[in-house]
C-alpha cells in the first residue's frame, strides 16, 4: 500500500447523456469545476480568473492573412477520431456561418490542413482563413481570444477558448 490520500471525481455519466439526448435541461457543472470542488475538503477555496492569471497570447504575425474584427473560430483537429467534429457537420456550420456573413478562422496544427482545404474550397466567397500549420499555440490563443465563439472538438485549442472565456 503506499499510503496516498485519493479522491475520484464523478464524471457525471448519466446527466451527460439525458443532456445530449435533449431529456435534462439543467447545465452539469465543468469538470474542472467539479474537480476543483475537491479542494474545499482542505479549506482552500478554487482559483478564481483573477488568480489563475493571465494566459501568454501572441499577435498574429505581419506575414499572417488578416482577420476582421468580428469573426468565429473552428478547430477541427483532435488527438483521438471520435473527439473530432465530423468533416460534414463542419461544412454544414462553416455554410451556415458563411450565409450570414461571419468570417470563420480556422486553427490548428499540420494535421487540420486537409480538413481546412476541404472547407475552404467548399466556400469561395474567401469566408474563411486558415492558420492550421502555419501559427504558434500562443497566436493561437491570440485567435480565439479575439473571437466571438470558438467550434470544435474535445481539442487543446477548445480548452484554451474555454480558459479564455470564449463562448463555446
Amino acid at each position: 500500500s503506499l499510503d496516498v490520500l485519493t479522491f475520484s471525481v464523478d464524471k457525471q455519466t448519466f446527466p451527460r447523456f439525458a443532456l445530449i439526448l435533449g431529456l435534462r435541461k439543467s447545465p452539469i457543472p465543468h469538470f474542472i469545476d467539479r474537480s476543483l470542488d475537491l479542494l474545499k475538503v482542505f479549506g482552500i477555496s478554487p482559483p478564481t480568473t483573477s488568480t489563475w492569471g493571465s494566459l501568454n497570447t501572441k499577435p498574429l504575425s505581419s506575414a499572417s492573412p488578416p482577420l476582421p474584427a468580428s469573426y468565429i473560430t473552428i478547430a477541427p483537429g483532435a488527438a483521438h477520431l471520435g473527439k473530432a467534429i465530423p468533416d460534414s457537420t463542419l461544412k454544414a456550420i462553416c455554410l451556415d456561418f458563411s450565409s450570414r456573413n461571419i468570417h470563420i478562422a480556422i486553427v490548428g496544427g499540420p494535421d487540420s490542413q486537409t480538413i481546412a482545404s476541404s472547407l475552404i474550397s467548399d466556400l469561395t466567397d474567401n469566408s474563411i482563413t486558415s492558420f492550421c500549420g502555419s501559427s504558434s499555440l500562443s497566436e493561437t490563443a491570440h485567435i480565439l481570444k479575439n473571437s466571438i465563439l470558438a467550434i470544435g472538438g474535445d481539442t487543446g485549442a477548445m480548452h484554451i477558448a474555454s480558459a479564455l472565456g470564449i463562448p463555446l
